[in-house]
């Protein structure tokens, strides 16, 4: 989540049922409260990608690079190497270092910077909202799970 701010407004201590349990599910309940209220947006990096590779082989890292929905931004040359710059989703490049390996015969190597975060506007159809992220694969519909699973909004 970014832009957000959180201001206590009002709380108390009662000896017998104030611990760190019951300050964790008040929290957890305002901000549960809170993004339902919100207009909540699911973001994705976005990655400032460079890849050197050899100049015979740059044709079928760029083809790559496109089938990955890649914007191609330029490419330097430099004798025998050339160094192609992208932008492109971080979930598109998972496993990219073991393709592109296989692509240049283990001569390319590449670099990837995040650049920002981006509004992600293609949402899977069939109306479910419950959408998990991790770090190693794009994200896929999540399954609720105990008590304390919370359904977050679906952006209007």
């Amino acid at each position: 989540m970014t832009d957000i701010r959180v201001v206590l407004c009002d709380g108390s201590y009662h000896e017998d049922d104030s611990n760190e349990a019951a300050f964790e599910s008040a929290g957890f309940m305002a901000m549960e409260q809170a993004v339902r209220q919100s207009n909540v947006v699911l973001l994705e990096p976005v990655i400032s990608l460079q890849v050197v590779v050899p100049q015979r082989l740059t044709e079928s890292v760029v083809a790559d690079l496109r089938s990955r929905r890649a914007e191609i931004t330029g490419i330097e040359s430099d004798a025998d190497k050339k160094m192609i710059h992208a932008i492109v989703r971080l979930a598109e490049i998972i496993g990219y270092a073991d393709e592109l390996r296989s692509i240049t015969e283990e001569t390319g190597a590449y670099s990837a910077d995040l650049l920002r975060y981006r509004r992600v506007h293609d949402l899977p159809s069939g109306g479910d909202d419950r959408i998990g992220v991790t770090a190693n694969r794009p994200w896929k519909p999540k399954p609720k799970s105990g008590a304390a699973a919370v359904e977050p909004p679906s952006p209007e």
